[in-house]
């Protein structure tokens, strides 16, 4: 992953991430950066089929990889002792992620790429109702970031409040959230910020580039995520 700058958004349900990763990928592609977006790319079947039949060794090399391996097996035993491990949803999603760092990083080589969610995102949704371990995501990251070559990581965080009165007003909330009513919304967003309060203080033990933005005024947080971006670039 040497040749691409990855950087992962993170932030609970009606935060704003993906809306942010979006203008960042224009801010990059704006100024003639070869920028990938998470969020464009295909189904999955229809990424790993050409893949296999245009760079057959590069795709072996990726399902048979001991360190990628390693990886998912360290995030699978994130939550606390004695807890249960990630809603098993959330594990395929891991997978998925990893695909997509290969195909940023090794298939298209992009010099940026943008993940408005990964595997960090998934860390807190898969973990969530049982929270994460400090010291085993501090080691997490600390080998996750130096095998996708993690670059920057995107801090969204509004309150709780701010994120369900967007959600209200969209009149729509996460797949994972649905048949939910606005209590259940709401404890679960709770436990999401609370989750995603452990996964950044690992992250900044673990000497990973994070910044944080507040989510209300998306100029604002753009100037401060494009400044970031330009650092690293």
């Amino acid at each position: 992953m040497e040749h691409c700058v990855i950087t992962e958004f993170v932030g609970i349900a009606g935060s704003g991430k993906t809306t942010r990763a979006g203008h960042l990928v224009r801010s990059c592609r704006d100024r003639g950066i070869a920028t990938w977006f998470r969020r464009e790319q295909p189904r999955l079947l229809w990424s790993v089929l050409p893949a296999l039949l245009t760079r057959p060794l590069h795709v072996a090399r990726w399902f048979t990889d001991p360190v990628r391996k390693q990886i998912l097996a360290r995030w699978r035993h994130l939550a606390p002792a004695g807890q249960a491990g990630a809603a098993s949803p959330a594990d395929w999603w891991v997978w998925m992620d990893l695909w997509w760092l290969f195909v940023a990083g090794t298939l298209r080589r992009a010099r940026v790429a943008v993940f408005d969610e990964g595997v960090l995102q998934h860390s807190i949704s898969g973990f969530a109702s049982t929270g994460l371990d400090p010291a085993a995501f501090r080691e997490f990251a600390v080998a996750y970031a130096r095998h996708a070559g993690l670059s920057l990581v995107v801090i969204v965080d509004p309150p709780v409040a701010v994120c369900l009165e967007r959600m209200s007003a969209r009149n729509r909330v996460p797949e994972r959230l649905h048949g939910a009513d606005g209590a259940g919304i709401k404890a679960r967003l709770e436990q999401d910020a609370r989750c995603m309060a452990t996964l950044a203080r690992g992250l900044e033990d673990a000497g990973i580039r994070c910044i944080r933005v507040a989510g209300y005024d998306i100029e604002q947080d753009m100037k401060a995520i494009v400044s970031a971006i330009e650092a690293v670039v």
